[in-house]
């Protein structure tokens, strides 16, 4: 995180862990393409939050989530 016109930041860096869980979905569609699906549920182990002139600004939400889908082909 960075900021514009912050004189002296306390800390520019720390460590982020979280742990979750990943469900994923493979469908074929042939022979050489492949459709895969992805949900992510995480937890942060570390909790953050940002202080501006002693006044939180920004806390870590308690769960985050990350959804996507993928396209892969098979070349031979």
């Amino acid at each position: 995180m960075t900021g514009l016109g912050v004189d002296r930041p306390l800390s520019r860096d720390g460590i982020l862990a979280q742990v979750g869980l990943r469900l994923t979905y493979s469908l074929g569609l042939g022979d050489r393409v492949i459709l895969l699906g992805h949900v992510e549920a995480l937890c942060p182990l570390t909790s953050w939050t940002v202080d501006l002139n002693h006044i939180p600004v920004w806390t870590m939400p308690p769960v985050g989530g990350v959804a996507g889908i993928d396209v892969a082909a098979r070349f031979r």
